[in-house]
């Protein structure tokens, strides 16, 4: 319940901001009116009632007939006399608009050790649960949710991990020209994966986009091992071996290499895990992940893949007499492997030579390396773009907002004309500063070709508003655009 005094009524009836409180904390008051016919009474009593009066007053007209001051010849001051009374809002100060409509926001954050997919799916559950019993006229939307994003990352990611799976499939085939030998590789694809998830959840990790990318990372890993033990299989069946033989073989020439190659991945992931801080728990997922991985990935070469080449390996069809897709894939790729050949034969004669090219080789790109800018984590296009309006402390909201509208609408016919226009966005103005945020369609492939959010926050920076328009803009008014960071808080 808003109350605007007066201050000239209140000082032609000689009454004081005080005067007007002590007559509101003495009119408006919880009390308890008490009962009639409670003991002890008289025996002819026969009823007990109970008083039930009303107190706090809840009503504009209530607040009006408070009674402020008393004057000597019985007249009365009323509240309505020195000050207008109404049902407002708690604070002028702060405005929530969603798509130029006023509104009322809501913000929901989620706890450490909850699951942001989880918490927005209870959040939306329970929110339709609710709309089914709003009054007539209200609606609710979500026009800012952060796991759009995640969503999308995690799909992304999918997508990338079946089609990383299809070129090794893909590769194999071209390489190797025998769907036995195929067979033999790509089923380390699922067995490893399968066993990556059961690591992940002895170690207590979740499904997120740092488990998900290592799993991305690994399927190009796992599958070295495989071929390798393949190709050294089918080299042996080509020399007259049977497969068993071959099998056997091969893993006596390649076991201590695989054991090796899998310490080395080891080594180079592990530590990452091992790093203090909040970089140290970002990661750490991403590289044990890896990590074990890896370790399975070997398990597997050296004792399931053998059995596999035993079995399934036959001898190869001749070179000439395979597919017309083979025999021209080989006819290219001959002269690029005898051309290797020389090449590695020229630099194992020249080894002494050839260390001095590698240090020197390193030593350019430590150099370079340590010119590269470093950050925390690279800036996501999360389809979110943020406007803020900064001005001078004392300028009052309305007028705040005037401004706001002013340097938005300057800048909004480039940003739709850009994206082809925008689902929802929505703003927040203060005494000091206004603030909007635009949500970008991620459905609309592309609108994201044309424009992603960095381009916008950029497009901004550069043409902030028509030279028209910047006339009519106060100076101390600065548009700030800036994407969203990669992670929150």
């Amino acid at each position: 319940m808003r109350v605007w005094l007066d201050p000239n009524r209140l000082y032609a009836l000689s009454l004081t901001t005080d005067d007007v409180v002590r007559a509101l904390k003495g009119q408006n008051q919880q009390v308890t009116a008490g009962q009639l016919g409670m003991p002890p009474a008289p025996n002819s009593q026969a009823f007990q009632y109970t008083l039930d009066i009303a107190t706090r007053l809840d009503q504009v007209d209530q607040f009006e007939d408070i009674v402020v001051k008393t004057e000597q010849d019985g007249r009365m001051v009323h509240l309505r006399d020195v000050a207008r009374i109404e049902l407002g809002a708690q604070t002028y100060s702060q405005i929530f608009t969603l798509n130029d409509k006023p509104a009322a926001g809501i913000g929901i954050y989620q706890t450490l050790e909850a699951n942001a997919l989880d918490v927005a799916g209870a959040v939306k559950a329970k929110m339709d649960q609710l709309a089914k019993s709003f009054p007539p006229g209200l609606a609710y939307s979500i026009p800012f949710d952060t796991t759009t994003f995640v969503r999308a990352s995690i799909n992304e990611v999918w997508k990338t991990l079946f089609e990383a799976a299809l070129l090794v499939l893909i590769v194999i085939v071209v390489f190797l020209q025998d769907w036995r030998a195929m067979l033999v590789p790509i089923t380390t694809v699922p067995v490893t994966i399968i066993g990556a998830f059961a690591g992940m959840a002895a170690l207590g990790f979740t499904v997120n986009l740092s488990t998900l990318l290592a799993i991305v990372l690994a399927i190009g890993i796992v599958v070295d091992d495989a071929i390798v033990v393949v190709e050294g299989a089918a080299h042996n069946i080509d020399r007259g071996m049977s497969a068993k033989e071959a099998a056997i073989q091969a893993m006596n020439e390649l076991f201590g290499p695989i054991i090796g190659i899998t310490l080395v991945l080891m080594a180079v992931f592990l530590p990452a895990a091992f790093i203090p801080g909040l970089t140290g728990k970002m990661f750490a997922q991403f590289a044990l992940v890896i990590a074990a991985t890896a370790l399975l990935s070997a398990v597997n070469a050296a004792t399931l893949k053998p059995t596999q080449c035993a079995l399934w390996l036959r001898p190869p069809v001749p070179p000439a007499e395979r597919n017309l897709l083979f025999r021209g894939f080989n006819a290219l790729y001959d002269p690029f492997e005898r051309a290797y050949a020389r090449l590695i034969s020229a630099m194992v004669t020249r080894s002494g030579a050839m260390c001095v090219v590698a240090l020197v080789i390193i030593g350019i790109a430590g150099y370079g390396l340590s010119r590269i800018p470093t950050g925390f984590l690279p800036i996501e296009d999360t389809g979110q773009c943020r406007r803020r309006l900064r001005r001078a402390q004392r300028l009052e909201c309305a007028r705040q907002r005037r401004r706001s509208a002013l340097v938005i609408s300057a800048v909004q016919p480039r940003l739709r004309a850009d994206i082809g226009g925008a689902r929802s966005r929505f703003s927040a103005a203060a005494d000091s500063r206004h603030r909007q945020c635009r949500r970008i369609r991620h459905a609309d492939r592309a609108a994201r070709r044309q424009l992603r959010s960095r381009q916008i926050a950029d497009h901004h920076k550069q043409h902030r508003y028509r030279r028209a328009d910047a006339k009519r803009i106060a100076a101390g008014d600065d548009v700030v655009p800036f994407p969203r960071a990669a992670a929150q808080g």
